[in-house]
C-alpha cells in the first residue's frame, strides 16, 4: 500500500496555510474520500502532491493511477497540464551525482515568468527505500527562486522516483540566466528521517527562460460597494498568472483578519480554471524565504497572485476572470460577487 508524502511546515509555510486556509465542501469530502479509497488499492506506483508554501485546493492533489508508459517524472507532472508543457519543451540536462547509493539526476530544466520548472529523478539500490529530492535555486545576481508546488512519483520496485519542483521567479528575469541548484533533501517514501546529502549535491547550468505576454487593465469592478481591480495578467505557455487587489474596508475584523477569493479564469470559450493556486506575496523579489517572514504576515487577501495550472501558446482573445464571492477566514463570513473582468489580448 502506498505510504503518504509527509512534510513538516516551517514557521512561513504554518502563518500560510493558516491565512489561506479553507473547508471544503461535504460532497467534496465524500469525492475526497473515495478517491483516496481507490488509491489505496492501486499498485505500489503512486504521486504525492507537495504544497511548500502555498495551499492548493484539495480537490488537485488527488492523483490517478500511473500510465505504465510514462516515466516516473513524466507521471509526477501529470496532475497539473502547465507542468507537462515545461517537461516536454524543457532544456535536457541528464546532470547526474551520486548521495551515497541514489544517483539523483536533474534531467531537464524550464523557466518562463510565471515558473521555473525542474525535473529530477533519483534511483536507489535494490531493495531500499525511494526517496525524492527537495532543491533550492538561486542565480547569478543573488535571487533566490521560492518553491511554491510540485509532484512526485515513486516506485517501490526498483526505488525509483521522480519529482517536478516548481519555483517562483523573481521579476525582472530574462533572457539567460545562470542557475545553481542545490539538493538539500533526499526524503523517503516511508517513515524514515529525511537524509541532508554531504556534501550537498549541486548543479549549475544556464537556461533560457521564455517569454510571456503581460497585459495591464487595471479594470476597477465594484459590486455592493466592495471595489476590486485587476492589475495585470500575464500568460506563459505554461501558466496564466494575474494580480487583484480588493478593498477590504468594512470587511475586515478580529475574526476574520484574512480573505480569500472563489475566483475563476477562462480563455476564449474554453474551459473554465478555478484559480485555486496562489502565489507568493506581493513585494517578493528574489529573497530567501528566511527574509520574507515579514510579508507573509501582512498578507490579509487585499492583494493577491493568483496562478492557473495551464497557459497558452497563443494568448489572444479574451480573458475572463470572475470572482464569485469573497471569503473570510476559515469561511464563516462570505460576501457575494460576481466581480467580472473581460481583458482582451491583442
Amino acid at each position: 500500500m502506498p505510504s503518504a508524502d509527509v512534510l513538516d511546515f516551517d514557521r512561513l509555510e504554518s502563518n500560510l496555510a493558516q491565512a489561506l486556509a479553507w473547508q471544503p465542501s461535504p460532497a467534496l469530502l465524500e469525492r475526497i474520500d473515495r478517491h483516496v479509497r481507490e488509491a489505496a488499492a492501486r499498485p505500489p506506483r503512486t504521486r504525492r502532491w507537495r504544497r511548500p508554501l502555498i495551499l492548493l485546493a484539495a480537490a488537485f492533489l488527488l492523483m490517478g493511477a500511473a500510465t505504465a508508459a510514462l516515466t516516473l517524472v513524466q507521471q509526477a507532472a501529470q496532475g497539473i497540464p502547465g507542468h507537462v508543457v515545461a517537461y516536454d519543451r524543457g532544456a535536457k540536462l541528464n546532470l547526474t551525482q551520486r548521495a551515497g547509493d541514489y544517483a539523483v539526476t536533474l534531467e531537464r530544466a524550464y523557466g518562463d515568468p510565471n515558473q521555473l520548472v525542474l525535473a529530477f529523478s533519483v534511483l536507489g539500490p535494490s531493495g531500499a527505500s525511494p526517496v525524492v529530492v527537495r532543491a533550492d535555486v538561486v542565480d547569478s545576481a543573488g535571487r533566490s527562486y521560492l518553491d511554491f508546488a510540485g509532484g512526485d512519483a515513486t516506485d517501490r520496485a526498483t526505488a525509483g522516483s521522480g519529482s517536478i519542483l516548481a519555483f517562483d521567479v523573481p521579476e525582472g528575469v530574462k533572457g539567460t540566466v545562470n542557475l545553481t541548484v542545490t539538493v538539500t533533501t533526499l526524503m523517503p517514501i516511508e517513515e524514515q528521517p529525511a537524509t541532508d546529502p554531504s556534501p550537498a549535491l549541486v548543479y549549475r547550468f544556464a537556461l533560457l527562460f521564455h517569454e510571456a505576454t503581460t497585459v495591464t487593465p487595471n479594470k476597477t469592478v465594484t459590486v455592493d460597494g466592495h471595489a476590486m481591480t485587476l492589475d495585470w495578467l500575464r500568460i506563459s505557455a505554461t501558466a496564466a498568472r494575474l494580480r487583484l487587489d480588493t478593498d477590504l474596508t468594512g470587511l475586515k475584523s478580529a475574526e476574520s483578519p484574512v480573505w480569500g477569493l472563489d475566483a475563476r479564469i477562462r480563455h476564449g470559450t474554453g474551459p473554465e480554471e478555478t484559480l485555486s493556486w496562489m502565489a507568493l506575496p506581493p513585494g517578493w523579489i528574489g529573497q530567501p524565504k528566511s527574509q520574507i517572514l515579514a510579508l507573509v504576515d501582512g498578507m490579509d487577501g487585499s492583494v493577491v497572485i493568483y496562478q492557473a495550472m495551464s497557459g497558452a501558446d497563443d494568448p489572444s482573445g479574451v480573458w475572463t476572470v470572475t470572482v464569485r464571492r469573497l471569503i473570510g477566514l476559515g469561511g464563516r463570513i462570505i460576501v457575494d460577487g460576481p466581480w467580472v473582468f473581460s481583458v482582451r489580448v491583442p
